[in-house]
């Protein structure tokens, strides 16, 4: 069943008066206040630890626990007065309609902001992570102009994977990591909804050979990353020609992918269990980052409509529980906000922690349709046609 929308767009913004939470949207209006971080560095630290390797159960109720509380602290810094009843009057019109609202996260303006733990707001009235709820899709949202359609597929959806493992960085198993993405997908492929390949040359000129070849619309990386604060970028290790690392900014990959147009998802994921990098510059102190969230927003900008940044080690359940859900559900031409929620929630069944926040997903289009079926337009403009070309006949009969 298709579901109507409404987009609650809230915007954290930087002036001289200090930042701002705004929110607007029709026919919500708009609502604005200070916004101030609640988090002290080694808060954040503390909990991203707590989320890099598979957790026992103990620390599976850990991480509930601070999930919880640092989303309620975070939903009640950016909720304040007006910004919280715009919301409570936006959930009585969609119960009202029977609708969704999504939620459209912007912090285009802020990239400090990126690392705070948005997809663990917490609303404390209702009792529920907003991300987790069927009521209230969260996306990080990119506001540009260019309307980017969804692309037309004949089935199967194709999925090139790209797993580096340069010789100057800590060991992999890429071949591992490969085997155990082909087996969870393997019954999409058995369907013939998805075919997964591998680019068995990981740089970035074998790449770029491979998309002029064929046309793909997913595009999986697996592998090491870094950060550079410099440029507030992320950086992805593909390898060179002698098979050592080269790192890759999304910006650079940005413009590479952008020429590939029925390219719309990107995924960005560790290839081991180190998730979070410091900065490409060994004088600077380290930083707890997200490199693949950095070259995620990178990506979008440069004309990417849609990419999932992966913080899992992908050998791990919560990895391969998303692997299999998100990519079904996306096979069936789900809207990916939707396939987003589907998957966090089938990842909290799987494993009853937190690691169902861990996948951070951006978009720039203005709801979550990437793909349609060629098949399923074919058959109703033939559906249409048979129906015009009976009721011809019947007005031809009368007369």
């Amino acid at each position: 069943m298709n579901m109507n929308y409404r987009n609650f767009d809230l915007k954290i913004e930087h002036t001289e008066d200090g930042y701002f939470a705004h929110a607007y949207g029709e026919p919500f209006g708009e609502a604005r206040d200070f916004f101030h971080s609640p988090f002290l560095q080694e808060e954040l630290d503390q909990f991203l630890r707590l989320l890099v390797d598979p957790a026992s159960a103990e620390q599976q109720a850990d991480q509930r626990q601070m999930a919880q509380a640092l989303g309620e602290r975070l939903f009640n810094a950016v909720f304040r007065h007006n910004l919280r009843t715009s919301l409570q009057s936006s959930y009585q019109l969609i119960y009202q309609e029977r609708s969704r609202l999504r939620i459209r996260l912007q912090l285009d303006a802020t990239p400090e902001f990126i690392n705070l733990p948005w997809e663990y707001l917490y609303d404390p009235i209702r009792k529920e992570f907003l991300a987790l709820s069927t009521h209230t899709p969260l996306v990080r949202h990119q506001n540009l102009m260019h309307h980017i359609l969804p692309f037309k597929v004949t089935a199967p959806l194709r999925a090139l994977v790209v797993i580096p493992s340069p010789g100057s960085y800590p060991p992999t198993n890429a071949d591992r990591n490969w085997l155990n993405l082909l087996d969870t997908l393997d019954h999409l492929a058995l369907e013939g909804k998805l075919k997964v390949e591998r680019l068995q040359k990981p740089t970035l000129l074998d790449l770029q050979r491979r998309l002029r070849q064929n046309e793909y619309h997913i595009l999986h990386f697996l592998g090491h990353g870094a950060f550079d604060t410099q440029t507030q970028d992320g950086l992805l290790a593909f390898e060179d020609e002698m098979g050592r690392g080269r790192l890759v900014s999304g910006q650079h990959l940005g413009g590479l992918l952008r020429d590939h147009y029925s390219l719309r998802l990107v995924i960005l994921g560790a290839c081991t269990s180190d998730l979070y990098a410091m900065s490409g510059r060994a004088d600077e102190p380290v930083v707890m980052q997200n490199p693949y969230l950095g070259a995620a927003q990178s990506l979008v900008r440069r004309g990417t409509p849609a990419v999932v940044a992966l913080q899992l080690a992908p050998s791990t359940p919560a990895a391969l529980t998303f692997a299999d859900n998100f990519y079904t559900a996306i096979a069936d031409y789900t809207g990916i906000d939707e396939a987003m929620l589907e998957t966090r929630r089938a990842m909290l069944q799987a494993e009853p922690g937190a690691t169902w926040g861990v996948p951070t997903l951006l978009i720039r289009t203005p709801d979550g349709h990437l793909f349609e079926s060629r098949q399923t337009n074919q058959a109703q403009a033939a559906g249409a046609s048979t129906n015009l070309s009976r009721s011809t006949q019947y007005a031809n009969r009368k007369n």
